[in-house]
C-alpha cells in the first residue's frame, strides 16, 4: 500500500506503508478493545460504544482479509482526492 501525496507547489511525496506496519495498527486496535476502559474512573476519550465495537473486531479475519486484498486488488485506488489548487492525495493498494 503507498500514500501519494501531491503539493500546490509541486513537491510530491510518496509514503510507502508495508504489510506488517497494517498488522501492527490491527493489534493496537485490539489491545485499545481489550483495554480500553477498565476503571470506571478512567479519562480515555474512547467511549463505550466505541471500545463494544472494538471488542467484536476479530483481527485474524481482519489481517487475511488485508492479505487477499493486496494480492487480488494490486493497484486498485482506495481515495483519489484533488483540489483545484492542484494538490492532491491518493492511497493506491
Amino acid at each position: 500500500m503507498k500514500i501519494i501525496i501531491k503539493e500546490n507547489m509541486g513537491r510530491k511525496f510518496i509514503i510507502p506503508i508495508p504489510m506488517f506496519c497494517i498488522s501492527i495498527a490491527i493489534n493496537c486496535i485490539s489491545l485499545a478493545g481489550k483495554y480500553g476502559r477498565k476503571n470506571k474512573n478512567s479519562h480515555s476519550k474512547i467511549n463505550e460504544e466505541s471500545l463494544e465495537i472494538l471488542k467484536n473486531i476479530d483481527k485474524r479475519i481482519l489481517k487475511k482479509a488485508f492479505k487477499d486484498l493486496k494480492k487480488s486488488c494490486k493497484g486498485m485506488v482506495i481515495v483519489d482526492i484533488e483540489e483545484h489548487d492542484g494538490s492532491y492525495v491518493k492511497i493506491i493498494i
